[in-house]
């Protein structure tokens, strides 16, 4: 009986052994296929911006916020940006792409790497766009760039 116990566990252990192995080749081959910074990129987690320009001095773009009712600068490496929405997901930033285009205000998309406090707080007023009617969205966006204006500063 233990003889039998010792050769079932002798079995047991060269299959641990064996599956252990094929992780780590699997592991390493994986790992030099693909770029790093491929992998790195896709579960990286984002917020998209509508941008209102971009300006190379504070002044500039504080000009250029006087023409929309709401929006906020974001210094971004020297480079000022009049920051109209953020939204943690594609397709909420699509509504208020559409909702912006229809009151007519001109805007380029980016995206902006993000950590999970900044998405998930956004998230929760994303989800009020995707509810709302359109009356509703100058306010919840105002929210939105609260929290983004309170991550930057």
């Amino acid at each position: 009986m233990i003889l039998l116990v010792c050769d079932i566990m002798k079995k047991n252990v060269k299959i641990f052994i064996l599956a252990l192995l094929m992780g780590i080749i699997g592991t390493i081959i994986f790992t030099s296929t693909f770029d790093s910074t491929l992998i790195t990129n896709a579960i990286e987690k984002k917020a998209y911006l509508l941008i209102g320009g971009t300006y190379t001095t504070k002044e500039q773009a504080e000009d250029k916020l006087s023409e929309y009712s709401r929006g906020i600068i974001y210094n971004n490496n020297g480079l000022y940006e009049v920051v109209i929405g953020i939204y943690p997901d594609r397709e909420t930033k699509d509504i208020m792409a559409s909702y912006f285009r229809d009151n007519s205000f001109t805007f380029s998309e980016k995206e902006l790497k993000a950590n999970g406090t900044l998405i998930n707080n956004l998230e929760n007023f994303a989800a009020l766009i995707k509810k709302s009617d359109d009356e509703y969205y100058e306010s919840i966006n105002n929210s939105l760039l609260q929290i983004f204006k309170e991550y930057i500063n």
